[in-house]
């Protein structure tokens, strides 16, 4: 007996909404005009709660149809930008139907839609493959990476007040919040096995299968989607993607027979129990064989009574199991609604469940779109027992040498080759080597590509039969942000031209999304506070101080980095002191060291924030660094970095601004990078970096600074911190007599000498009793406040004069 998988509960939930999200929805035609990308005006959060993401961003995005039938799209896929072009691909078999039921319930074929499913890549990026599908409410992409990265693609307008047809939420598959439903399963009920003659394992050069697929659909689905054609549209569309990651993964291929449509109510699938649902498919199905099928999905509006959302045989592919059904948006994302086909399909060809949280065949539904390396040997196994079922997919294939083979098109295209179509012999084509290497835009090469493909990609052809071993690709001047007089930004744009435009390059490969061009380098201020003057034991003069980048209240600073446009450096003209014990962070300076090696507390370091390991004065220090070479800093030289950074997390406290006296005596709100104790007394300190952090709003920004210092005396003898002029200047302490020492300092040699006249009299007396209660002029004793100890000790020496 076959076994039933009752799957995937929709419990939903929103959590752990992250960093920008929002979608967008897209037209259905295509533009005949220039692609664009732009970021959107739209809250992502919207887009996120709109879609169940952690994570996305909303980009503005249209399609560009190209002389040649192809079509176009950019757009940024975690900050990086792609063109994809894409070609028609169709789903469906030479014989397709899209069927509609009658009120009398009969089927009556339809005219169908047009093929709206493309297949697409970018040769920017090798692997790449893509499939793009357009519905009625605008496209839908999943582009698969080398490696196995997934990033989607889908409109927004509709899900929540403000989208247009142009906004689009862009995801990573690992952004689709899981709906944590479960599936109950019994192994006793599932199919024996066939008998295996020889199968192949996964991975040889091995034919692909096409199984003949029909998607039957109920009434309350067609209500989801109002209309045959939207119903057809959004069949296609998913088929798109899960053939996609079934050729990929399983070398299998659904082809579309045909498309029940059910716009009327008396369909034959009258239960809200999923299990009854099931059954009634099955007894439809297994009663015609028209369209023809060797396997069937129910695509589902109705909400089921339980918790369960998807529910297949196991091992049912070509028999009279061979049906699955779907609560198909039931979950939010596009990609979610895929991996719950590809879930219950990966039932019917053979895969159990799978202890396996990032994969399709977990017991719960995870919309990983991922099968596991066992969930692909439990398919692998059964599609070789029915491989006599299935048709073989193979074309010809004009390899770079000009041969021609007959081979599936995923065999073709792992050999570099050019696939001529399914079904088409090598004796109805001319294999010629008319290949060569395409120079891209980007200054990339790539091999085996016709003069149209590398046109096609925006490329330059070689020439038949080059090779990128003996070219050289011109390469393009550096891009970045540009700056224009009104305040605008615009991205991708080298020097020359922006400079042209008028406006103020921002250097090689900025990005717009961290420049601010109503004012770009307001965002730090350097400051810096000495700390003590000959603090080591040594007999070297030496001074220590405090660097600090004063952002404004309610900013944070994130990095401190260097790259290739702005390295970072800190350099003394006389060196830097470097403690045996310490390190180059504020992670390797450990305060519980102090009583035994006090000059590790004037050792130099760099940090965000924290002074120390301890945090001090936060409750923790989470800095981290990467690609620095501390050697020459470590030996008292200079750090010196052009690919590498500390940092801290956005959500760690540490990188919040905090109030600080600048050794200008002007306080302000900003984040510590270092303390540096530099030798001798004539020296100066300089710093070049490139900051990162965050407004009070969240808006990430960069800003270059270059910032040169050299030593003032200064004295600090109430030890706060805060030199005594400053404390002076800012009315934290009094100086009544002039003479530059705070009065809680400046005892001399006349005590009761409130004022400074060099006697003790009545109007030391009356300062103190003006005082009286607080603090200040008067505080005789020095404990910071005014009281009658002091009058006494004014008393004492009543008359005397100094």
């Amino acid at each position: 007996m076959f076994q039933m998988m009752i799957s995937l509960m929709s419990s939903h939930r929103v959590s752990g909404v992250i960093a920008s999200t929002a979608i967008a929805l897209a037209s259905t035609s295509l533009m005949a005009f220039s692609t664009s990308i732009g970021g959107s005006g739209l809250d992502s959060l919207d887009a996120n709660e709109a879609l169940s993401l952690e994570s996305s961003t909303v980009q503005e995005l249209v399609l560009r149809e190209l002389p040649n039938g192809s079509i176009d799209l950019a757009v940024s896929l975690g900050g990086e930008m792609t063109r994809m072009r894409f070609d028609l691909h169709s789903v469906r078999g030479d014989a397709y139907q899209l069927l509609e039921q009658q009120e009398d319930g009969s089927l009556l074929e339809i005219p169908a839609g047009p093929v709206n499913t493309y297949r697409g890549t970018d040769l920017n990026w090798p692997g790449m493959k893509a499939a793009l599908s357009i519905e009625d409410d605008g496209f839908r992409v999943l582009v698969l990476l080398e490696g196995g990265a997934q990033w989607w693609i889908e409109p927004l307008e509709g899900k929540f007040r403000g989208a247009t047809e142009f906004d689009y939420a862009v995801y990573r598959g690992e952004d689709i919040i899981s709906p944590e439903g479960f599936c109950g399963v019994d192994d006793s009920f599932k199919l024996p096995g066939f008998d295996l003659s020889d199968p192949r394992p996964l991975g040889q050069d091995r034919e692909v299968l096409l199984a003949e697929f029909v998607a039957d659909t109920d009434f309350e689905y067609y209500q989801n989607y109002g209309s045959s054609s939207a119903v057809e549209n959004r069949i296609n569309s998913l088929m798109n993607s899960i053939n996609l990651l079934y050729e990929s993964q399983h070398e299998i291929i659904h082809e579309v027979q045909g498309i029940v449509v059910r716009p009327n109510s008396n369909d034959p699938y009258s239960s809200n129990s999923i299990e009854t649902r099931l059954e009634q498919v099955r007894s439809v199905w297994n009663s015609t064989n028209n369209p023809p099928h060797d396997v069937v999905q129910l695509f589902s509006g109705q909400s089921f009574s339980g918790s369960t959302i998807g529910l297949a045989y196991v091992g049912a592919v070509c028999s009279n199991f061979e049906y699955s059904v779907v609560e198909s948006d039931c979950c939010g994302s596009f990609g979610c609604a895929t991996d719950l086909s590809n879930h219950e399909l990966g039932h019917n060809w053979g895969a159990d469940h799978c202890q396996c949280p990032n994969n399709t065949m977990n017991p719960s539904l995870t919309c990983a779109n991922n099968f596991s390396a066992d969930s692909q040997g439990d398919i692998a196994t059964f599609r070789s027992s029915i491989e006599n079922c299935l048709d073989e997919v193979t074309g010809a294939c004009c390899t770079s040498t000009g041969q021609c083979a007959q081979v599936s098109e995923a065999i073709c295209d792992n050999a570099d080759g050019t696939y001529q179509g399914d079904g088409v012999d090598c004796d109805d084509v001319s294999c010629q080597d008319t290949s060569g290497a395409c120079c891209l835009a980007s200054g990339n090469c790539v091999n085996n590509q016709s003069d149209d493909d590398c046109t096609s990609a925006g490329g330059t052809f070689q020439g038949e039969g080059s090779d990128c071993s003996s070219v050289n690709c011109p390469q393009p001047d550096p891009e970045g942000a540009c700056c224009l007089a009104d305040g605008q930004c615009l991205d991708d744009q080298t020097e020359v031209a922006c400079i042209g435009l008028s406006g103020t390059w921002q250097g090689d490969s900025t990005d717009c999304a961290f420049v601010n061009c109503d004012n770009p380098s307001s965002f730090v201020e350097m400051h810096h506070a000495i700390v003590g003057t000959n603090l080591l034991s040594g007999g070297q003069a030496n001074w220590t101080v405090d660097v600090f980048a004063a952002v404004g209240q309610g900013n944070r600073v994130d990095a401190v980095a260097g790259n290739s446009v702005q390295q970072k450096l800190i350099s003394s003209s006389s060196g830097f002191y470097q403690d045996a014990n310490g390190g180059p962070t504020s992670m390797d300076v450990n305060p519980n060291f102090y009583a035994f090696v006090p000059d590790l507390e004037w050792d130099s370091r760099v940090t965000i924030g924290a002074l120390d390991v301890s945090g001090n004065p936060f409750d923790s220090n989470n800095l981290g660094n990467v690609g620095i070479n501390w050697t020459s800093f470590e030996n008292g030289g200079t750090l010196a970095v052009d690919n590498g950074t500390w940092y801290v997390l956005p959500t760690d406290a540490q990188g919040e601004a905090q109030l600080f006296t600048s050794q200008d005596c002007s306080e302000q709100y900003g984040v510590l990078l270092a303390r540096l104790t530099a030798f001798e007394l004539n020296s100066t300190i300089s710093l070049d970096a490139l900051i990162q952090g965050r407004s009070g709003s969240g808006d990430t920004w960069q800003d270059s600074v270059s910032y040169t210092f050299g030593y003032e005396s200064t004295e600090d003898c109430n030890e706060n911190g805060v030199a005594d002029d400053c404390d002076i200047a800012n009315g934290n302490s009094q100086d009544q007599d002039g003479n530059g020492v705070p009065d809680e300092c400046d005892t001399g040699d006349c005590p009761g000498d409130v004022d400074g006249d060099n006697d003790v009299d009545v109007d030391d007396i009356l300062i103190a009793l003006g005082n009286f209660g607080g603090s200040g002029s008067g505080d005789v004793d020095g404990d910071n406040d005014i009281d009658v100890d002091d009058l006494l000790a004014i008393l004492g020496a009543f008359g005397s004069e100094c």
